[in-house]
Order: structure tokens, then C-alpha cells, then sequence
């Protein structure tokens, strides 16, 4: 049996979880899943989405946190893609912010690195890599 949970504010999608187990804990308001696909729509940044998927995650419905691990994820942005796999990943839907550990590697058109630590921060369209970075930059 397949569980899917949607979160929506003001009537925009915010992102949709399916899981094959979900488990909802009350006193701490957080959801727990097993073998998870998602997406995060990012309704303020057209046409950027967040696709991942996982093992094992939780969601923390008071600080709209989502924690994975071992997950695989894409994500679309206007001018770039990028597929990225982590150890463990954190996304925060209200700051918009995403957070990776472990061993992060990141793909796309204009890179290939691999890093212990990495931070998206989808409003300015940044990502900022730190430990033991190594890659290469693909120039146009």
C-alpha cells in the first residue's frame, strides 16, 4: 500500500510525499516514512522543483523540516539541473534552504564535485560546497 501526503499553503502545493510505511508521532508532530519519493515545489521560483528520493526520512510538521538519508535527488532550477546523492539531507521548506552530509556528490552540465558538506539556498540560487571539495567546473 502506497501513503501520499501533500502539504499546501494558500492553496499552492508546497511538496508531496509518497511512502510505502508512514507513521505519525503527536507529540512531537512528525511524520516518519520508509521508502520515500518526493517533491518540493518551490512556488515563488518558477519552474524550479526538487525531486528525491530515499529509504527512511521524517517530517517535522512545526518547522517544516525534512530529514533523509542515503537519498538521491534532482534538482530543477530555471538555468541549470542538477543530480546530486548525499549521505544524509535536510530541506527546510519555509527558508527554502537545502543541507547535505557525508559523502555529496553533485552532477550537472557545469560541474562535477564531490564534498562533505553542501548548502542550496533556493532564494538566492546559490550553493555553497565546504569540506574536502574536489571537481572540476565545465565552462560553456
Amino acid at each position: 500500500m502506497m501513503w501520499i501526503f501533500r502539504c499546501l499553503k494558500n492553496g499552492k502545493k508546497l511538496w508531496t510525499i509518497s511512502a510505502t510505511e508512514s507513521q505519525i508521532y503527536n507529540a512531537s508532530n512528525t511524520l516518519f516514512f520508509t521508502k520515500i519519493e518526493g517533491t518540493v515545489f518551490f512556488n515563488q521560483l518558477e519552474n524550479t522543483q526538487f525531486k528525491f528520493t530515499s529509504p527512511l526520512g521524517s517530517y517535522k510538521l512545526n518547522d517544516q523540516q525534512l530529514s533523509l538519508v542515503k537519498t538521491n535527488a534532482q534538482l530543477a532550477m530555471p538555468d541549470a539541473f542538477y543530480l546530486i546523492i548525499c549521505d544524509e539531507f535536510n530541506l527546510n521548506a519555509e527558508s527554502q534552504i537545502i543541507q547535505a552530509f557525508g559523502n555529496v556528490q553533485i552532477n550537472s552540465n557545469l560541474l562535477s564535485v564531490n564534498s562533505q558538506m553542501m548548502r542550496v539556498d533556493l532564494q538566492d540560487n546559490r550553493i555553497y560546497l565546504k569540506n574536502n571539495v574536489q571537481g572540476s567546473l565545465i565552462p560553456y
